[in-house]
């Protein structure tokens, strides 16, 4: 089984209160704009040797994370490059904690600790009901507002179709 290409970054170990990504971590982005280094005028030009670092728009790059969320792209020569949060999206995310098969839950948060549980139902017994309680009473206890779709049961007269809008 492959293991993930993972940079250590203090996010992985400890993230602060203030800290914007729950409990995810960004592994890697795609730029949504070209950014390039922002040395201090007259001081560090003249420090930098070479082409100063560059993360053009659309390429997707490693990332280095604080425990407060502020986000680097890991460059392939190993330099750090600070970005803004709206120079970028997360495309994936470290996973901190494994998941089994039957319980493969994923989250979706907002800023106000509010969750919408998602994962898969088809094909699975009860429609997989027991895993989505399981993670909802979990999160709950750690004082998170959950939006369980397993609590809405299954709907008379409704088709795979309906549950997807």
């Amino acid at each position: 089984m492959p293991t993930e290409n993972r940079i250590d970054c203090p996010a992985l170990h400890k993230r602060s209160k203030s800290y914007p990504f729950g409990d995810r971590v960004p592994r890697t982005v795609k730029m949504f704009t070209t950014v390039v280094a922002d040395p201090m005028p007259g001081i560090a030009s003249a420090l930098l040797q070479g082409d100063g670092p560059i993360c053009p728009e659309g390429q997707i790059f490693p990332v280095w994370t604080n425990s407060h969320g502020a986000v680097a792209a890991v460059l392939p020569d190993g330099k750090h490059l600070g970005l803004c949060p709206s120079e970028f999206e997360v495309e994936t995310w470290h996973e901190l904690a494994p998941a089994t098969a039957t319980s493969r839950v994923t989250l979706q948060a907002d800023r106000a600790n509010r969750l919408y549980l998602a994962g898969p139902m088809t094909g699975f017994e009860d429609f997989n009901f027991p895993a989505f309680n399981k993670m909802a009473a979990e999160l709950r206890g750690r004082g998170y507002v959950v939006e369980n779709p397993a609590e809405h049961g299954v709907v008379a007269g409704a088709d795979w179709a309906d549950y997807m809008a």
